[in-house]
Parts: structure tokens; sequence; C-alpha cells
């Protein structure tokens, strides 16, 4: 579980970290904010958590090594599916409506 934990951690962070270092705007006003989003917060993360969790049940010994690559890929794949029809909607609608909350803390990262 701590290494799911991590690896958990590391895939919020891809994301987070690629669109502070590139400017991107979360909210996806634009294709240049959408194509990052697709390439570090769908692909890239999940790529790394479908390793991470299909490596740790090999090495468990929950799942043969001979099924490595078909588990790796159902899983990547499920998540790529999961995480493309959740998080851009989620973001495009819902970012306008938490920034505008007075809770809302503007710059916090910088």
């Amino acid at each position: 579980a701590l290494f799911w934990s991590v690896a958990d951690l590391i895939q919020v962070l891809i994301p987070l970290i690629a669109f502070r270092i590139l400017g991107a705007d979360v909210a996806l006003r634009s294709r240049r904010d959408v194509a990052i989003l697709i390439l570090f917060g769908i692909i890239l993360n999940n790529l790394i958590g479908a390793v991470c969790g299909t490596l740790s049940l090999v090495a468990a010994g929950l799942v043969p090594a001979p099924l490595l690559f078909s588990v790796f890929t159902g899983w990547f794949i499920g998540n790529v599916i999961v995480t493309a029809l959740i998080v851009p909607p989620l973001l495009y609608f819902l970012t306008p409506i938490v920034r505008e909350h007075e809770l809302f803390v503007t710059k916090f990262w910088d």
C-alpha cells in the first residue's frame, strides 16, 4: 500500500508540475492547455501508474509474470479512458467556479 501511495502521489505531481512549468491554464482555455493535459495528465501519469501497479502485483505473486503485458495494457487503457472522460470536463467547468470562490488563494504556487 505504501508503494501505491507513492505512485499515486507521483501521478498527481506529474500534471501539476507540467502545468506549472509550461504555464498552462488548468481551466483548459487553449488547445495547448488541452495538449499538456493529454500528454502529462492522461497518458504519462497513467503510464507510470500502470507500470507501478502491474509490477507490484507481479512482485507480490498475485499476477503471474507471463500475464504482465496484458495486465499492464488493461490497467493503462482502463485508467486512460476514465481519466479522459472525467478530468477534462471537471477542469473546464469547475475551475472558473473554484477561482471565483472566496477561499481561493491566488498565486499560491508562486
